[in-house]
């Protein structure tokens, strides 16, 4: 009978400072090199290790052949939960390490959303190597048509395909708004007045859904200013 591999495997190295450690872990998806080379990347590049510190540091540069990663992520031992409750002084010194898309992350997550972004089913699953990009966008609305909206001033963590639905809803509803950030903290504010009104990093009108969509991906992607 064929040995069936544990869904999670983890695999570990000390820092170059030696004092912390760096961990991965995958699920589902195991891959040696890639496994290896963020270990190793992340060695020769993380830098300041301290619990106190940035709850999520990003290395940018990171390659592996044959994946599109292009950046690292390390974990604070703040936000993640390894070894926590059973060996708090492990916990202390261990960051995690997992490869990620640029897109994908600012730098600047309080520790709050980094926990969302990084640990939560509804953020990004970082141990599985076959993912997906989810892309960085925040989101606040209202739509006085379809009643929908979120509630507060502040813009929260969604996926590019709801910002796209409001986008659209926007038609035929005055009164009605969407704001969305990316990972830059560039804003804009999209109203509807005959044809789709954008103002904030820039001000334009749009005449189609189909523009404003493309312009709401470009921006989302840095390029939309």
């Amino acid at each position: 009978m064929a040995r069936t591999q544990p869904r999670f495997q983890f695999v570990a190295t000390p820092a170059s400072d030696g004092v912390h450690i760096l961990q991965t872990y995958t699920l589902d998806a195991y891959d040696e090199p890639v496994v290896r080379d963020v270990l190793v990347y992340a060695r020769e590049h993380a830098e300041h290790l301290s619990p106190g510190g940035q709850p999520l540091q990003i290395l940018t540069g990171f390659t592996t052949p044959g994946r599109r990663f292009d950046i690292a992520v390390l974990v604070s031992p703040a936000v993640h939960k390894a070894y926590r409750d059973e060996r708090r002084e492990l916990h202390a010194i261990t960051f995690l390490v997992f490869p990620a898309y640029q897109g994908e992350y600012s730098g600047r997550e309080t520790i709050g959303e980094a926990e969302l972004r990084s640990l939560d089913s509804r953020g990004i699953l970082l141990a599985n190597l076959n993912r997906m990009p989810s892309t960085y966008v925040k989101l606040r609305y209202n739509n006085v048509t379809t009643k929908a909206g979120t509630t507060g001033d502040k813009r929260g963590f969604t996926k590019v395909h709801t910002m796209a639905r409001e986008l659209e809803l926007l038609e035929n509803s005055p009164g009605s708004f969407v704001e969305f950030e990316n990972r830059l903290g560039q804003v804009w504010r999209v109203e509807w007045d005959g044809r789709w009104s954008v103002t904030g990093a820039c001000t334009r009108h749009i005449d189609t859904v189909e523009a404003v969509l493309d312009f709401a991906y470009a921006a989302l992607d840095g390029r939309g200013a």
